[in-house]
């Protein structure tokens, strides 16, 4: 399916029509002459090239609640999901009531390996394309992202995550930003390939220690500086390591197989 399509319908419709997963990815560009319906497409990508999106809308004609008749459930299941809920319920599509700018909405996802991922922003129509930002506040990282101005580039484990994202309208959400430390930052460490990869989300790294379970210093690496590094020589055979994180707020040791 190719090509520009109006479209005059419902706002579900429109969310849904948008859609796009490895299961089904539509080529289309879109458009809508319904100037209360407002709504944005939002897509999370792997580094192995697995993606899926989900759709967010506003309308007079829609609720904050769940209702069947405007709410999409999610049914998709792979490798990387990216989803929002309503009343217990995981969403593919949201379609929520009148737009404000204080609205927020928590962003969902599940990845089933580890690895570097990115999120923006795929299509706006309404507000969204005349002037209203859109942010992503990451609650690990303590950081605030215009997605409507650049894509969102994250380290994540493998797993199920539901409150480490939020959509909100406003840099006001900045103010809810706690200042970093070991303990209120996740610390995420995973093997890719030959590499040891480490994100410490905004904490500056110092210097990285790598030991066996007997204690010997199998690798070191100083000086490092920034909060995402990737260390390569390290010799092990699918044993234990354990990784000593010296940032400027203090020392985090993680555990890996490796």
């Amino acid at each position: 399916m190719k090509g520009k399509i109006t479209l005059q319908k419902t706002l579900v419709a429109l969310l849904l029509f948008g859609l796009k997963t490895n299961a089904q990815a539509p080529a289309v560009s879109f458009a809508t002459q319904d100037n209360d319906i407002s709504g944005i497409w939002v897509e999370m990508t792997t580094h192995l090239g697995n993606y899926c999106q989900t759709a967010i809308g506003y309308s007079p004609a829609t609720t904050d609640a769940f209702e069947d008749s405007h709410d999409i459930p999610l049914t998709y299941d792979g490798p990387a999901v990216l989803y929002t809920s309503a009343k217990n319920t995981n969403l593919a599509v949201q379609a929520k009531g009148t737009f404000s700018t204080d609205d927020v909405t928590a962003l969902h996802y599940k990845a089933a390996y580890a690895g570097n991922f990115t999120i923006s922003l795929t299509n706006r129509t309404g507000l969204f394309l005349n002037g209203q930002n859109v942010y992503l506040f990451d609650k690990v990282a303590g950081t605030l992202t215009n997605l409507s101005q650049q894509a969102y580039f994250f380290t994540t484990v493998a797993g199920t995550f539901a409150n480490r994202f939020e959509i909100v309208y406003t840099t006001n959400a900045a103010l809810a930003v706690l200042n970093p430390s070991p303990e209120n930052n996740q610390i995420i460490v995973f093997k890719d390939g030959n590499s040891l990869n480490i994100d410490t989300g905004n904490l500056a790294i110092n210097d990285v220690k790598v030991y066996d379970l007997n204690g010997r210093l199998l690798l070191q690496s100083s000086n490092i500086g920034g909060s995402r590094t990737a260390i390569d020589g390290i010799i092990a055979d699918r044993q234990v390591l354990l990784v000593q994180i010296g940032t400027v707020s203090g020392t985090i040791n993680k555990k890996i197989v490796f």
